[in-house]
């Protein structure tokens, strides 16, 4: 959540109790124009994988040197664990789209850059040039025109 941005510990350790102290409002970042994505795995998440309490059962266990609760406790671990291997799993997959968002971006900065080069370097003297050529055929057009409409002037006045 963002309620841990800034600095605040997003988690609080009593004796027997571990508790989230962040927010469920998501982590979002804009990638593109009009594309946004969330970038945090919030810490609720976290809490429902059991991982804390299993913790905390654990350590009770071991205090009161309890062999069957320790076998229970670290059975509860091992499924928390594969909880939070789910949760990494998606994290990782986020990882992945960054890194093609990324890509293309250097794509397109690069592809930018180049459209860019090409017209800061084009050769002033040949653009000149058929700046001329064009202009000069602008007028010969305008020439033309402006003479054919004198022709039909004098003929209707006849």
């Amino acid at each position: 959540g963002t309620a841990t941005i800034g600095g605040r510990e997003p988690f609080s350790c009593e004796d027997s109790r571990v508790d989230y102290r962040g927010n469920d409002e998501p982590v979002v970042r804009r990638i593109a124009d009009n594309q946004s994505i969330t970038v945090a795995v919030g810490g609720e998440r976290l809490v429902e994988t059991g991982m804390f309490d299993a913790l905390v059962r654990l350590r009770d266990a071991l205090r009161e040197s309890d062999e069957d609760a320790v076998r229970e406790t670290i059975d509860e671990i091992d499924a928390s664990a594969r909880k939070i291997s789910s949760l990494a799993a998606g994290v990782g997959a986020l990882q992945n789209r960054l890194n093609m968002v990324k890509q293309r971006l250097n794509i397109a900065n690069l592809n930018l850059t180049s459209y860019l080069s090409q017209t800061e370097e084009a050769d002033i003297a040949d653009i000149i040039v058929r700046y001329n050529a064009e202009e000069t055929a602008y007028q010969a057009a305008l020439q033309t025109t402006s003479d054919a409409l004198q022709l039909n002037l004098l003929k209707f006045l006849r």
